[in-house]
């Protein structure tokens, strides 16, 4: 709907979710980073397993680290660092899958859309704007890893980071600390690893793992099934429910970053408050 503006609870709710995806820095676990090492060290093994696997690890040793009978006494904030910490992990070892000199990824277009929850039909719509623009470069340095720079919408270089060969972003210690979700080539490994910082202060990130498969659901509609990695989550309560979906989807044929989508979606018993929100991001790599 050309021209239409989200104001108000909604538009201020998209802003603070739009933001919370373009997060493109490792945040730092500061005093809990010893932790996170320590569970790691235990359930490295099952990172070749795949996502599931580590992850049962990760839980399994979080329990009995921070709430086990050999685990030290602790108050209930610290109790939930340590499980955080604790449950984060690492990204999985992969392969170099960047290997030319530099890269461009840029937003070819973008649709934001809102659903009604009972039809399922489109209430609003509105493109991405600015769009075509460049998203982030990365150029590959004499040291071997790439410096990624991220620009706003306007066209400004905004954020400098050095990611690996193997599309990870790497911590202040150089060693790699999540994966690149929006990594300009399909990097074939079976989970990526994302981290979010926490909106309380003292807090570690908290993680979120992408799983890959093929994306039957064709997220964009061409009828192409698509390589590509997908999360989910949510929560329920007595007053609401909401989950969330997140795909990342690669051409099968060359291997390049084809389009990202988002949907978030609350369920009340207001209608005010219910709604269901979509992000479409088409890419296109230089």
């Amino acid at each position: 709907m050309k021209g239409f503006r989200w104001t108000g609870w909604f538009g201020g709710l998209w802003l603070l979710w739009a933001l919370a995806q373009q997060i493109v820095y490792p945040p730092d676990f500061g005093p809990y980073e010893a932790l996170r090492q320590k569970a790691h060290a235990q359930c490295q093994a099952y990172q070749a397993q795949g996502a599931d696997a580590y992850l049962l690890c990760l839980q399994q040793v979080s329990v009995a680290m921070c709430m086990g009978p050999t685990a030290p006494r602790m108050d209930f904030m610290t109790g939930v660092a340590c499980g955080l910490a604790a449950s984060a992990g690492y990204p999985q070892p992969g392969r170099a899958v960047l290997t030319k000199p530099s890269y461009r990824v840029e937003l070819a277009a973008g649709i934001h859309r809102e659903r009604d929850p009972r039809t399922g039909q489109i209430i609003r719509e509105i493109p991405e704007s600015p769009a075509p623009r460049l998203l982030f470069t990365l150029e590959r340095t004499p040291q071997g890893p790439y410096m990624g720079t991220w620009y706003t919408p306007e066209g400004r270089a905004a954020e400098k980071r050095w990611v690996s060969p193997a599309c990870e972003l790497l911590g202040g210690d150089g060693r790699p600390a999540m994966d690149l979700t929006r990594c300009p080539v399909f990097s074939q490994k079976s989970y990526l690893l994302d981290l979010l910082p926490s909106p309380m202060a003292g807090l570690p990130p908290s993680a979120r793992y992408f799983k890959a498969g093929r994306l039957a659901d064709d997220f964009d509609g061409d009828g192409i099934v698509e390589n590509g990695y997908m999360t989910t989550g949510g929560s329920g309560g007595r007053q609401f429910d909401s989950g969330y979906v997140e795909a990342v989807g690669y051409d099968p044929k060359t291997g390049l970053l084809k389009y990202g989508y988002s949907m978030l979606v609350r369920e009340s018993q207001n209608p005010y408050t219910t709604f269901i929100l979509e992000a479409f991001a088409f890419y296109r790599v230089r």
